[in-house]
């Protein structure tokens, strides 16, 4: 939470978040031969979930892939590894980073950072091939990303103008909400608590929505720990959560501010209520 690109709304502007878009239809056409290989998580779900909601989401400015290690054979893993390379993607620090360099109309290439990741706790029978090609990173509540997923149309221009018309796979929102969770707990971006807040604005009965898609796998680590973080970082609108929220938007008026903070608290305690984890009961 440092005032570096992405950690305000402002920060998103159309050619950045164009180039990161670009990246999604170069790696759907790219994943097409691997058959049900990855997912995309992270800040773009909600934009091609809820593409026509209100308010408006920003978008995002990288792309985080997660692998489904049981699709991918070593031989498959190493084809994919080659294919990212002769496209451009180049592996920086950490190995699970991948850059890749996108221009958008006049001015300097974009980088676009694709973060590659599998589930917490995938067996190293189903990871090795998977680990030694591509080096991707574990993403707490992933299984239940892959289990959830289903596939939404998507369509744009790659990095170097080829139309792609197709689909991407993307998990429930239920899963999605755990693993953004997670990620809140351990990088403290506003962005976060941005795409958490402002989803459960967007969609029309959140609460019952997230609480049907979570019930039966409340009994599951990844989901009771990322429970405990809502919890944790909303207990009030004056709580990391709500703030993080408030912060990201940057609303100049003082008013709106308070609002916006109020407003995150009140979506996630909802939410919360609805799955009998601890909610504020004194509603």
């Amino acid at each position: 939470m440092n005032g570096e690109p992405g950690h305000r709304a402002t920060d998103y502007g159309d050619r950045a978040v164009e180039a990161a878009r670009r990246v999604i239809a170069e790696l759907s056409d790219i994943l097409r031969r691997f058959g049900d290989a990855a997912a995309l998580v992270g800040g773009w779900v909600p934009e091609l979930s809820l593409p026509r909601a209100e308010p408006g989401h920003v978008g995002s400015l990288d792309v985080d892939l997660l692998l489904d290690p049981g699709q991918l054979s070593p031989p498959k893993a190493e084809q994919l590894a080659r294919i990212l390379r002769a496209h451009g993607y180049r592996r920086t620090e950490p190995p699970f980073k991948y850059i890749r360099l996108v221009r958008v109309g006049d001015g300097e290439p974009i980088e676009v950072e694709v973060d590659l990741l599998v589930p917490t706790g995938t067996p190293f029978r189903k990871l090795a091939g998977t680990a030694t090609a591509l080096r991707p990173a574990p993403a707490a509540g992933g299984m239940l990303a892959l289990q959830t997923r289903h596939h939404l149309p998507f369509d744009g221009k790659t990095p170097s103008g080829k139309s792609v018309h197709g689909d991407v796979a993307v998990p429930g929102i239920g899963a999605w909400l755990v693993m953004k969770a997670h990620a809140l707990a351990s990088r403290n971006k506003e962005k976060d608590a941005y795409d958490i807040v402002l989803t459960l604005r967007r969609l029309s009965d959140a609460p019952a929505l997230v609480a049907r898609e979570l019930a039966p796998h409340r009994r599951r680590a990844e989901v009771h720990k990322a429970l405990e973080i809502l919890r944790e970082r909303f207990r009030s609108p004056e709580d990391s959560g709500p703030q993080a929220f408030s912060r990201f938007v940057d609303s100049a008026d003082p008013g709106e501010r308070l609002f916006l903070a109020r407003d995150a608290y009140e979506r996630v305690q909802a939410v919360l209520r609805a799955l009998g984890s601890g909610g504020d009961r004194r509603r």
